[in-house]
């Protein structure tokens, strides 16, 4: 996709620019005002089919420009003082899906007495007991003009926010999220569905647990559709991914069921206490032509990161022996952490962790266990 970047950052004269062949889209953030025929010019790139997203100062900035104000079909006075605004997304937008329900900025907001005509709004706030838009896409001829009344904050919101309104004002439309599904919802099972709701692109569809206290605690706390039984939840089409997160030595029976059904799985560690359901499962997964992962969380631990970015660099030498403790004066872990049968015992349980941090930190093949 063709992105062409009009603003101070990028050292360019917001004033002496053309529309770069190939563009599909022109971003601007700038508090530099627009010559008349520069704005001409993006009045027609936008309505022949092109997108303009102005972020921050700009529209304010291009306000006294005829064409400008016909694609943005509205005006923003102010703007007002720098101070804390919360910021809500438009329920059942997808471009803002999966950003939170709302988040803090600190930034001058733009006013406006009411959404601009045509246009469909996308981000608001509450500023002296009135509603406020700060955001908000229309479309104009055969193209769409988009407005973000927000500066870069260096927050992960505003960097995917940014990033979906360059595809809006493209004409392409996000693709729907995957339907989620959890197979237990036990301690693990919440920090899975918190991650779920926390990840665009991921959408929580269902929850399975063969307790009915937990799938009562599951329905309250996602208002999701819950299941007794894992046919079930295997059978509803708007679970694409299962998440399984039973105990470790009945992994393979959800896994197997999960792909028979069609459904790509993510299962938990350690995946298999036998070699024999590894294989079965990796073979299952290859001849159905579904992905199986297995849930690794600790390779993005501080610590561990740290360590791989020193070990990668080179500076210390080609690593050749790693020790790793964890432990108390407890008995290590509990139920099926360290109870052999259930999970292997704490080498498969907990070792599966430091197994995979030594593949990723020493580069040779393995050649002796």
């Amino acid at each position: 996709m063709g992105v062409r970047l009009v603003g101070a950052r990028q050292r360019l004269d917001p004033r002496r620019f053309e529309v770069r062949e190939g563009a599909e889209v022109v971003v601007a953030d700038t508090d530099a005002p627009l010559g008349r025929r520069e704005a001409a010019e993006l009045r027609e790139f936008v309505t022949g089919g092109g997108g303009l997203v102005v972020v921050g100062d700009t529209l304010a900035a291009w306000s006294a420009a005829t064409p400008i104000r016909e694609l943005s079909a509205w005006m923003p006075a102010g703007p007002g003082p720098e101070t804390e605004l919360i910021v809500r997304p438009e329920p059942g937008q997808p471009v803002t899906h999966g950003l939170g329900r709302e988040w803090k900025v600190r930034a001058r907001l733009y006013t406006s007495e009411a959404p601009p005509a045509g246009a469909t709004v996308l981000l608001r706030t509450s500023w002296r007991f009135t509603d406020q838009v700060v955001a908000y896409e229309r479309k104009a001829g055969a193209g769409r003009f988009v407005y973000l009344g927000l500066r870069d904050d260096g927050s992960p919101e505003f960097e995917k926010l940014l990033a979906r309104l360059v595809l809006l004002a493209a004409g392409r439309s996000a693709p729907t999220p995957a339907g989620i599904g959890l197979l237990g919802y036990g301690a693990i099972g919440r920090d899975h569905a918190a991650a779920v709701a926390a990840t665009a692109g991921l959408r929580l569809a269902g929850i399975c647990d063969v307790d009915a206290g937990r799938r009562d605690a599951a329905a309250r706390e996602w208002d999701v559709p819950t299941f007794a039984t894992q046919e079930s939840m295997l059978a509803d089409p708007e679970v694409s991914v299962v998440v399984v997160g039973t105990p470790p030595s009945v992994h393979a029976t959800p896994v197997l069921d999960a792909i028979a059904a069609g459904k790509h799985v993510v299962c938990e560690k350690p995946f298999a206490i036998s070699v024999d359901d590894a294989d079965r499962m990796i073979d299952a997964a290859s001849a159905g032509g579904r992905v199986l992962t297995v849930y690794q969380s600790r390779r993005w631990d501080p610590d561990f990161v740290a360590m791989l970015a020193v070990a990668r660099s080179g500076r210390i030498g080609a690593p050749f022996y790693m020790e790793s403790f964890i432990g108390g004066y407890d008995h290590p872990c509990d139920f099926w952490h360290s109870h052999e049968p259930i999970s292997g015992g704490t080498i498969y349980d907990w070792g599966s962790h430091y197994f995979d941090w030594i593949l990723q930190l020493f580069a040779q093949p393995v050649t002796t266990v």
